[in-house]
C-alpha cells in the first residue's frame, strides 16, 4: 500500500476548529473529484479515439486518485468526532 500525505496539513489545532477543518476538507475533495472526472472523461475520450494519452496523464490520474483517497479518509475521521457536522449549503433534514 502506498503512503501518502495531503499537500496542505490539515489537523486540530486550538487555533482551527474542527469545523473549519470539515468544511476545508469537504470543499477539497469537490475539487479533487471534479479533476479527477474531468481527466478520466479526457482518457477515455482518447481511449474511444484509439490516440494515446501518454504516462504523465496517467501519472496525473494515479496522483488525483491518492489525494482524493488522503482527503476523503481525513474527512472521515473528522467527521466521526463531530457526527451531526453538515457541509457548508447543505440542510439538516427537517429545517423547512
Amino acid at each position: 500500500m502506498l503512503d501518502f500525505t495531503l499537500k496542505r496539513r490539515v489537523q486540530p489545532s486550538p487555533r482551527a476548529p474542527i469545523e473549519s477543518l470539515l468544511a476545508e476538507l469537504y470543499q477539497r475533495e469537490k475539487d479533487l473529484a471534479g479533476q479527477l472526472g474531468e481527466l478520466e472523461e479526457e482518457i477515455e475520450k482518447r481511449r474511444a479515439l484509439n490516440q494515446p494519452f501518454g504516462q504523465q496523464r496517467l501519472t496525473r490520474h494515479d496522483q488525483l486518485r491518492q489525494a482524493y483517497w488522503a482527503v476523503e479518509q481525513r474527512l472521515a475521521q473528522l467527521q466521526a468526532q463531530r457526527p451531526g457536522w453538515l457541509p457548508p449549503g447543505v440542510s439538516a433534514p427537517g429545517d423547512f
